[in-house]
């Protein structure tokens, strides 16, 4: 059996264009740092990468998350310490014996009271009351 010289070509063209894909589908690899580019690249993997993601995903949430319960945490702490100073010193007023009368007594916690009260009142923190859970 003879091999013409234009089978001989058209193999040859058929192996440089398979060469030529792979070439380009290698320089593509290594252009973008990935191994699969398109979900035909390798159909199993590319359900593990969703996968991947979709935990890496959930992990940043969980950060998220963290991080605002420490900041409430912080942010309660200072309005209870707060509170906790105010009735502090309503206590020692209310025990002093100096004061017989009871009007100055309700004035004296009244000055004390009277200016944290809008603070405490209105305390917000990242949309949510304090001590009332979201708006």
């Amino acid at each position: 059996m003879r091999i013409s010289a234009k089978i001989m070509a058209d193999h040859i063209k058929v192996n440089l264009a398979k060469q030529s894909t792979q070439l380009m589908e290698t320089q593509l690899k290594l252009a973008s740092g990935k191994r699969i580019n398109k979900p035909s690249d390798d159909h199993i993997g590319i359900g593990k990468v969703l996968g991947y993601r979709s935990t890496l995903s959930t992990i940043d949430q969980y950060r998220e998350n963290i991080t605002d319960a420490q900041t409430r945490v912080k942010y309660t702490e200072t309005v209870l310490g707060q509170i906790h100073d105010f009735l502090r010193e309503a206590k020692s007023i209310a025990s002093n014996p100096g004061i017989e009368d009871k009007t100055a007594f309700v004035e004296a916690v009244n000055n004390i009271i009277r200016p944290p009260t809008p603070t405490m009142a209105m305390a917000v923190h990242t949309g949510s009351w304090w001590g009332r859970g979201l708006r």
